[in-house]
């Protein structure tokens, strides 16, 4: 299974380091700090792409950068770049409030996606297991 690290954060070298250390434990591939326009390109190009993981700074209707620029997605947005795709893997949103913002992904999804998402606060090390499904 291929795994898509998407790292929403240009400006937040704690978050940098954190996707860059993951990334040299997992065989990933990346996206970093880009357009969130470009992830739906992205998710085309990688043939059985199985699982994506997001860091980022997050709120339960916003994840990003937090400074209201390129990077940043609400959960509207992202469920739309996820249909679009016809995405069906699993999305981890291992974020500050990673599982509310991901609830809100999951109740705008046809795609067939399944969701999950950090509880609460989390620290900057990416852990996917303390993620939860949403429902």
């Amino acid at each position: 299974m291929k795994q898509l690290l998407i790292c929403l954060c240009k400006n937040d070298t704690d978050v940098i380091a954190s996707a860059k250390k993951y990334l040299e434990a997992h065989d990933c591939f990346k996206y970093f700090g880009g357009r969130v326009s470009g992830i739906g390109g992205t998710l085309k190009t990688i043939s059985d792409l199985g699982r994506i993981i997001v860091t980022a700074h997050g709120s339960k209707t916003e994840i990003g950068e937090a400074l209201k620029n390129f990077i940043d997605v609400t959960a509207k947005e992202f469920a739309d770049i996820l249909n679009t795709a016809k995405f069906t893997g699993d999305v981890y949103f291992d974020v500050c409030s990673g599982y509310k913002f991901g609830t809100n992904v999951k109740s705008e999804l046809t795609c067939g996606a399944i969701i999950y998402g950090a509880k609460g606060e989390t620290d900057m090390d990416i852990d996917i297991d303390s993620c939860v499904i949403c429902p």
